[in-house]
């Protein structure tokens, strides 16, 4: 796994050992901010369910302006935490947080701090509810820009779920999974 555009192109990151992370794979990581490639610069950007951060460490490269990673695990906070610390660069210095908790306080968290994202992408593990109860989480607590979008990355044979003040803009579907694009309604 790396990084494939921007100043970090080609740097390797570390991953957790085991099944329990299934980090976004290089070819549909690529395809997503050949998509995402005009708002990237300049962004807030939230990553959900971060797992080894390879998302946002991505959107940092491509010159967003902050990266909140939130992930569940302590194992991937450290593996975040250290594919950041191997990078000695301040261009990336202060661009950053990480968040070890469950997505729902996390989220909450956000909320109550006023904080508003650009681009806000989630993976969490396939097949379960996480999709849609993040997504509305992040709808109660009003995280989206008027004009920010949220991505999120599912199974190919999870449902689109329908939000009051979301709209699907966009999915893009591949082998075993797919990408579905909201835009805000407010």
């Amino acid at each position: 796994m790396r990084v494939i555009s921007g100043f970090l192109k080609g740097k390797r990151l570390l991953s957790p050992k085991g099944q329990d992370t299934r980090p976004t794979a290089d070819r549909l990581k690529e395809t997503l901010f050949n998509i995402l490639q005009g708002r990237i610069s300049e962004s807030k950007f939230l990553d959900v369910f971060s797992g080894t951060g390879s998302i946002g460490i991505e959107a940092l490269s491509r010159g967003a302006d902050k990266v909140v990673f939130i992930d569940s695990s302590r194992e991937c906070g450290e593996i975040i935490n250290k594919n950041l610390s191997s990078i000695s660069s301040a261009d990336i210095l202060n661009k950053f947080d990480i968040i070890v908790a469950d997505f729902k306080s996390a989220i909450r968290t956000l909320g109550n701090e006023n904080k508003k994202f650009d681009i806000i992408f989630l993976d969490p593990p396939y097949y379960n509810e996480f999709t849609y109860e993040a997504i509305n989480a992040i709808v109660e607590n009003r995280l989206l820009e008027k004009d920010g979008i949220i991505i999120s990355e599912q199974g190919s044979k999870d449902p689109e779920y329908e939000f009051s003040k979301l709209e699907i803009y966009d999915i893009r579907e591949y082998k075993t999974a797919k990408f579905v694009f909201y835009t805000n309604l407010q």
